[in-house]
């Protein structure tokens, strides 16, 4: 399943939010997001998504002449439903896509991609195994400044088997794992305003594929997306690097 998502509104630079309600500095919500897709209510995975900067982003200058990365082709993350092939061979099933922890806009458009044949396709999940995203934030805030260090994680495993006109032909584990790093400090003096963030976003799918014939064969793939934001404001003047 390909997935295209982009945040926006108070979404759109969701690493920098802080937790809770938003302030007159930051949006709120937290800056943990993660893409997820379930088949009939069971998690399938999640993947993290990439911080595309759309020109005019955080600071208009910054995008003369030089546009953002992705900006124009944003690229979809792809979702390995193989364990559920058989599974989904028959009847009606839902899949969802949703983003957790979204609190404004987020534009999702699914895609399903798949392989057809005349063979009689079947199969089984034989395991699932999930443990839910969890953040912790450690808060070192006092009257002026307020500093959130936020840790997300993730894990998804999902075992099935395909079976063509009776035969065993797979059994298939696709496991994701999404690691979330966020260092976010905003200072407040009044007259000047700043704010740094560092974040780092992890994703990993391991995908093993047991053949009948004992075949063993295994694909990793992993993403990093790094990206700091410093953002000073005194007065009506505005200065950002990324």
């Amino acid at each position: 399943l390909d997935v295209f998502a982009s945040g926006h509104s108070e979404d759109e630079f969701w690493y920098t939010n802080v937790p809770g309600n938003s302030t007159p500095d930051a949006s709120g919500g937290g800056a943990v997001r993660e893409l997820v897709v379930a088949v009939d209510g069971i998690t399938a995975g999640g993947l993290l998504p990439f911080p595309v900067i759309y020109s005019g982003g955080i600071n208009p200058l910054a995008w003369r002449p030089v546009a953002g990365i992705a900006q124009f082709d944003v690229p979809p993350y792809r979702f390995d439903l193989t364990p559920f092939a058989g599974y989904l061979n028959n009847k009606t099933h839902n899949v969802t896509v949703s983003v957790l922890d979204a609190t404004h806009v987020w534009y999702v458009d699914p895609v399903l991609l798949a392989w057809t044949s005349d063979d009689a396709v079947s199969g089984d999940l034989l395991d699932y195994a999930e443990t839910p995203l969890s953040a912790i934030v450690l808060l070192k805030n006092t009257s002026h400044r307020q500093h959130y260090i936020t840790q997300g994680t993730h894990d998804v495993t999902v075992t099935g088997t395909t079976v063509i006109n009776g035969t065993l032909v797979s059994t298939t584990t696709v496991a994701t794992s999404t690691i979330t790093s966020n260092d976010n400090l905003l200072v407040d003096e009044g007259v000047a305003f700043t704010q740094f963030t560092m974040a780092t976003m992890e994703s990993t799918v391991n995908v093993t594929t047991l053949f009948a014939n004992g075949t063993l064969e295994t694909v990793v793939t992993s993403s990093v997306f790094p990206i700091a934001v410093d953002l000073a404001q005194i007065g009506d003047v505005i200065e950002a690097n990324i």
